[in-house]
């Protein structure tokens, strides 16, 4: 495992980890993948993952979870199905940061 210029296990593990803790409060707060908190815990996840492992199948991993529903037109309970989907992808995605911390844990060297 190659570690980015300067950041440490440590380091690694913390944004990670400031990743998943954010989760259960986008629950709260997020009714849709459209609201300015989601938004902004996504692009930092994202830039999270990239400074961790690169533009790898990490990032593509997170970037696969659907947090919006494929198709809108003339669905009558648009509100309930956005909020499925973020909740499930929030699920997929938490499970996903989860096998990174892990990884990281197990593969990468000990800070000195």
């Amino acid at each position: 495992m190659n570690v980015q210029p300067g950041l440490s296990k440590t380091n690694a593990i913390d944004l990670l980890t400031t990743a998943i803790y954010a989760i259960p409060e986008l629950k709260h707060q997020s009714r849709s993948a459209d609201s300015p908190e989601f938004t902004e815990w996504k692009r930092n996840t994202e830039t999270s993952i990239s400074l961790i492992f690169g533009k790898t199948h990490h990032l593509r991993n997170f970037q696969s979870v659907p947090f919006h529903p494929f198709c809108t037109k003339h669905d009558r309970n648009i509100s309930a199905r956005n909020r499925f989907f973020l909740l499930s992808g929030l699920a997929r995605a938490k499970i996903i940061l989860e096998y990174m911390v892990e990884e990281v844990e197990e593969s990468w060297a000990e800070d000195e």
